[in-house]
C-alpha cells in the first residue's frame, strides 16, 4: 500500500500513504468521539453496532473502487482462515480489549498501542520467520520511543 523504497512520490504509492494517514485519522477521530459521546450502551453492544455501521459502508467502497471487484477475491483456505482470524481474532476480541480500555484511559494514550504493533510485528517477523530488519525500521522503531517518552514526559519525570 505504501511502499518507501519504490522511489515513487505521487504515484501509487502516494494514494496507498494518503489512505493509511485518513484511516489513522478516522481510528483516532472515533476513538475521541466514542468517548465524548459515551451512551449507557455496554461496551460490547457500542462496538457491534460501530461494526454494524462500517462493515456496510466498506463494502461499498471497495465495490466503488476501479479494478475492484467481489468475483476477483480468491477464496483459498489461507484466505478463509485469514478472514475469519481477523473478524474474530483481531476484529472481534481486538476490539472489544480495545473499546474496554477506551473506557479507562484516555484516547491519546490507547492510541498510542498502535504505534507498538510495527515494532512487535517486525521483531516477531525478525525471531519467528528469519526476516531482516532494515536501518530505516530500526530507526523509526528510535522515532516512535522518542514518540512515547514526548506523549507520556510527565509520567516518565515522576517514575524518575
Amino acid at each position: 500500500m505504501a511502499n518507501p523504497d519504490s522511489g515513487t512520490v505521487f504515484g501509487a504509492d502516494f494514494r496507498g500513504v494518503v489512505l493509511v494517514f485518513f484511516a489513522a485519522a478516522a481510528f483516532a477521530l472515533g476513538a475521541v468521539l466514542t468517548r465524548r459521546l459515551r451512551t449507557d450502551l455496554p461496551v460490547a453492544s457500542m462496538q457491534a453496532w460501530m461494526m454494524l455501521a462500517g462493515a456496510p459502508l466498506l463494502y461499498a467502497v471497495s465495490v466503488a473502487l476501479p479494478g475492484e471487484s467481489p468475483s476477483a477475491v480468491a477464496w483459498t483456505t489461507d484466505a478463509v482462515l485469514a478472514l475469519g482470524y481477523f473478524a474474530f481474532v483481531a476484529g472481534g476480541v481486538g476490539f472489544l480489549l480495545y473499546c474496554d480500555l477506551l473506557d479507562r484511559l484516555a484516547p491519546v494514550e490507547i492510541n498510542l498501542v498502535g504505534y507498538v504493533a510495527p515494532v512487535f510485528t517486525a521483531l516477531s517477523g525478525w525471531v519467528v520467520l528469519g526476516e531482516s530488519v532494515a536501518g530505516s525500521t530500526l530507526a523509526g522503531f528510535v522515532v516512535i520511543v522518542a514518540g512515547f517518552a514526548l506523549v507520556k514526559r510527565r509520567a516518565l519525570a515522576d517514575a524518575l
